[in-house]
């Protein structure tokens, strides 16, 4: 069996569908999203993200930007079209097998009592095979196996994108606190390597939905 489906038997019970890419809205305000960083939980454990929705804790532009006035963040709120949850993460090629690095995002909801979001997102730009196999060099103990030592991917950001529909009430929620859960997900043969402290929540609003989106990105949603 190929490798890279070990992780899909971990997550075979969700379906998966590919997010894509917005192509530019060439008469839209400029593409500002706005950015709030958090830390990836420790290990692969699930941790309660508690994200402020106050103007002053949101950047604009980039994570290190301008902090957002009320008035930015209002109007984001008001005109959600989606938002991204995700961190940077860096999973191992070892020739043509991927050991993908990912998250999960669970028990996301704006309103209590409304509806939950979950989802699985994975890297979906492994490294080029071909440079991998010149550059991967056979392990003593593995080579009567026919294996190569896998090697480091690319560090990426990963993100889950979360639906226009399960934001319609965050322009209420302003001043309050966005909660969900979050974990890392790595495939238990070659553990993942995360930047914890890369985390970030991404807010669009319908203009700034028009700007590309992160890339290396697969959502996976569910309701419960």
């Amino acid at each position: 069996m190929n490798r890279r489906n070990l992780l899909a038997l971990c997550i075979a019970a969700v379906t998966f569908t590919p997010s894509g890419s917005a192509r530019a809205d060439m008469t839209a305000p400029p593409a500002q999203a706005l950015y709030q960083r958090f830390a990836v939980p420790a290990k692969t454990t699930w941790g309660t993200v508690a994200i402020d929705l106050r103007a002053q804790t949101w950047r604009v532009g980039r994570i290190d930007g301008p902090a957002a006035t009320e008035a930015e963040l209002r109007a984001a709120l008001d005109g959600a079209a989606s938002l991204e949850i995700g961190a940077h993460c860096a999973g191992w090629v070892e020739v043509s097998t991927v050991y993908p690095c990912g998250f999960a995002v669970r028990d996301f909801g704006v309103r209590a009592g409304g509806e939950r979001f979950t989802a699985i997102a994975t890297d979906l730009q492994p490294a080029d095979a071909g440079a991998v196999r010149a550059t991967s060099v056979p392990r003593p103990d593995l080579q009567a196996a026919g294996l190569i030592a896998p090697v480091p991917d690319a560090k990426r950001f990963v993100a889950v994108r979360v639906p226009q529909r399960f934001l319609q009430d965050l322009g209420a929620a302003y001043a309050g606190k966005l909660r969900f859960e979050f974990r890392a997900i790595t495939n238990p043969l070659v553990p993942s390597e995360f930047d914890r402290s890369s985390a970030v929540v991404v807010l669009r609003d319908n203009h700034r939905h028009a700007q590309a989106s992160v890339p290396a990105m697969l959502v996976a949603p569910g309701a419960r």
